[in-house]
């Protein structure tokens, strides 16, 4: 089994799962992703992330430097290991190279986004939401019952959202109704 604390090529698979994921999860738009503070925080970790690849690109090719400086490097058919190791190199400036561009470009993104906001429909009430704001659900002022469709308190949350978020046993859970209570309105 392996350990993706401490083994690299494992790792590395987590963070392309992950980018897979958040493709998948950001073709629709829900609750927690319609505005643009939502695009602003994708974003801003998107950019993060790329300022990273540049280091991981040059280190991800040691093994194979340390295997061709010890003269252990071995190319299939009988090929040439000096040219196999300027290949790779010149491909791995390349792609620093690219990492760098797609940083720049993220970044730009980000600040493009920090100062967008979205301004409320006509008809829409700030006080006073009819719906759920992470589920959508319209709020049902006769159901008060614990986990039900009434709002909660003064949050944007019906109580089964709100149920839903505080019982959860995720370590690292962060839903609509967390960033809420964290100021995030």
């Amino acid at each position: 089994m392996y350990d993706t604390r401490t083994e690299p090529a494992p790792t590395a698979t987590t963070a392309a799962e992950q980018i897979r994921i958040l493709n998948h999860i950001t073709q629709d738009t829900s609750p927690t992703w319609e505005f643009p503070k939502h695009s602003y925080y994708v974003i801003g970790s998107l950019a993060h992330m790329a300022r990273m690849l540049g280091q991981a690109i040059e280190q991800s090719i040691r093994p194979a430097e340390g295997t061709h400086a010890r003269g252990r490097l071995t190319i299939d058919h009988d090929g040439d290991p000096e040219a196999a190791m300027v290949r790779l190199k010149n491909a791995a400036g390349a792609a620093i190279t690219a990492a760098a561009t797609l940083a720049t470009a993220l970044d730009e993104m980000h600040a493009a986004t920090s100062s967008m906001g979205a301004r409320l429909d006509d008809d829409q009430d700030p006080a006073e939401p009819t719906a759920c704001a992470k589920c959508r659900h319209p709020f049902n002022p006769d159901d008060l019952s614990y986990a039900g469709a009434g709002r909660h308190a003064s949050t944007p949350f019906c109580r089964s959202c709100v149920d839903r978020c505080m019982s959860t046993e995720i370590a690292d859970h962060f839903c609509a109704v967390d960033r809420w209570n964290a100021g995030e309105r």
